[in-house]
């Protein structure tokens, strides 16, 4: 059997034709599977989480952390128990996931636009059990830690929701809390950005059991009005759509695995993947549209899952063709015609289909991605959502075609000052070839004896940088970087057998390949392919409004935020790391 540095040093990962899968490597003991009970799809229509609207700025909401026991994912399991955001004044939320928060870019320093959200924890014990060996898990019976981060927010780094500054319904507090009442000034691009937990160790169960949803800024080229001077569709023409699997138990209570592979965690599962889509909160539903161009804001907010979506017509099996517009970080420079787009865990996608001349067409949203990504299984969970052309059109669709659009000017970031390599890796168990933990920049997020991060990478505030991402593991890992948007600048293959961590020195095996046209924009999360370097460049620029706060006693000196794979058992085991603005 080829273990996975095997298959990386034989040149197998990273290009086409890539067939190996994990069933290749030898584990210490199988994953234990759980297994939906048999379900038909579509059979409910696809919720669309109500709304808080803080668009015009001195906006205030509470929102609570909350469980609920009623929410039917499908008609045919049981109600179940959940977690979800909720807001009482004015009343919005879902039992599952939270409402979709309207925001207004800050276009200058003499206009408010913020909006203040006082985050509550009302939640009791532990959702799932959790692994004792990963740092701040907690375990059934204890209470439940939550904070959350707004993923791709420019935040001030006490309202950024790092993994420290938790806090639970009991009083116990993070190393890193200074407040649960947290300001978004809103002064970067309109763009699709998302919050969802963090809490130190627990944070993939914590999602798991519902804790996410979107967030939107707008501007006055993108309102989100019907006569937006870009012609973007509006109103019930664009819809939030938060992809998920999930493995759900008879009882209709939320599978996850209890049983790690490796002897070294007992409970904690290198990925994990579902066995049914769940979008919007609904296992396989399906919408019913108007012959027209819609406007789907995709975030791909699985555990593990990576997908590659087309849209396919029930019948032809043919791939309709629809147009990309904008990223995490907003809209792109120029539309982007595709027939497949792959979006990993945390990326986001803001694309226009056009039904037009499909009247009575239904069109199934359908994936093919490997399981890991890219060199795992092929696909099992091939369909999310069923799209139904079979609603009359109102009035004349007067929306721009998505090859028309002109988006607005984005300027190309100046030439970094500062070039950082920056190494993916992973620990293997020396006999089974299973992975035993992940890093980035060859070492864990928090020192074992202090239990508080150990900081060596310190960006100067201004300063534009260039990381390159150098990836000698097996999977495609999503790279979140909080603070900022950044461009993907190309990605270039090089010897992974000669990569040397200690010096840094690469040995490249080929030209660099220019970033994906999708690409072509601002982004907070990248996929670094396997046997890689994915070269971004950001600039590290704080917060300007407001007054920006350090946690106490701990030794921060300066604004810290974290950088990590959002793979969300990766991101826990241990592959995070804190860096620090300098100012």
């Amino acid at each position: 059997m080829l273990t996975r540095r095997q298959l990386l040093q034989r040149g197998a990962i990273g290009g086409a034709g890539l067939v190996a899968g994990r069933a290749a490597f030898a584990m210490a003991r199988p994953a234990v599977v759980g297994a939906t009970p048999r379900l038909r799809k579509w059979v409910e229509p696809l919720p669309v989480p109500p709304v808080l609207d803080g668009r015009g700025g001195g906006k205030s909401f509470t929102i609570a952390a909350r469980e609920s026991t009623f929410w039917k994912f499908h008609p045919h399991l049981p109600a179940t128990r959940t977690w979800g955001y909720w807001s009482d004044s004015p009343r919005a939320g879902l039992p599952y996931l939270g409402p979709t928060i309207l925001a207004t870019r800050r276009p200058n320093d003499t206009v408010e636009t913020s909006v203040a959200v006082e985050w509550r924890n009302e939640l009791g014990n532990a959702f799932l059990p959790n692994d004792p060996t990963l740092m701040g898990a907690v375990m059934p019976g204890e209470p439940a830690p939550i904070v959350t981060h707004l993923h791709g927010g420019e935040n001030h780094p006490q309202f950024d929701g790092t993994p420290l500054q938790w806090f639970t319904k009991g009083g116990k507090k993070g190393p890193h809390y200074i407040t649960n009442r947290f300001t978004y000034y809103n002064e970067q691009r309109a763009s699709m950005v998302w919050y969802h937990d963090h809490a130190l160790g627990n944070t993939r169960t914590n999602v798991y059991a519902g804790l996410a949803g979107a967030y939107i800024i707008r501007d006055e080229h993108d309102t989100g009005e019907h006569d937006n001077p870009l012609g973007l569709p509006a109103g019930p023409y664009e819809i939030p759509l938060v992809l998920q699997d999930k493995t759900f138990n008879a009882d209709g209570s939320m599978f996850y695995p209890t049983q790690g592979v490796t002897a070294d965690h007992p409970q904690w599962v290198p990925e994990f993947f579902g066995d049914v889509a769940v979008v919007n909160a609904k296992i396989w539903p399906f919408v019913d549209v108007e012959p027209r161009r819609y406007r789907l804001r995709i975030v791909n907010g699985s555990q593990s899952r990576f997908y590659n979506l087309q849209f396919v017509h029930e019948h032809s099996r043919r791939a309709l063709r629809f147009t990309q517009i904008g990223a995490e970080g907003g809209l792109l420079r120029a539309p982007v015609a595709m027939t497949a787009l792959l979006i990993a865990p945390g990326e986001r996608a803001d694309v226009i289909v056009d039904f037009d001349g499909h009247r009575h067409a239904s069109f199934i949203v359908t994936n093919n991605a490997r399981t890991p990504y890219p060199m795992g299984a092929r696909a099992t969970l091939t369909q999310l959502l069923k799209i139904r052309v079979n609603r009359p059109l109102k009035g004349v669709d007067r929306t721009t075609p998505p090859a028309r659009l002109s988006l607005p000017a984005l300027a190309a970031l100046p030439a970094p000052s500062v070039t950082r390599v920056q190494h993916l890796s992973e620990t293997l168990d020396p006999v089974t070839g299973a992975p035993v933990h992940l890093n980035v920049e060859d070492a864990p997020y928090l020192n074992k004896h202090t239990h508080l991060p150990e900081v060596t990478t310190k960006p100067r505030s201004g300063a534009t940088e260039d990381w390159l991402l150098v990836n000698t593991t097996a999977d495609t890992h999503p790279m979140h970087l909080h603070l900022v948007t950044f461009e993907v600048i190309d990605r270039r293959p090089f010897d992974v057998a000669a990569y040397d961590p200690t010096t840094r020195a690469i040995t490249y095996t080929g030209p660099p390949v220019p970033a994906a046209p999708n690409e072509n924009g601002r982004k907070d999360t990248v996929q670094a392919h396997p046997g890689q370097v994915t070269r971004i460049r950001a600039r590290f620029d704080l917060p300007d409004e407001g007054t920006i706060q350090l946690p106490p006693n701990v030794g921060v000196t300066n604004p810290q935020y974290v950088w990590h794979c959002h793979i969300l058992e990766h991101e826990e085991n241990d592959m995070m790391r804190a860096f620090e603005v300098v100012r």
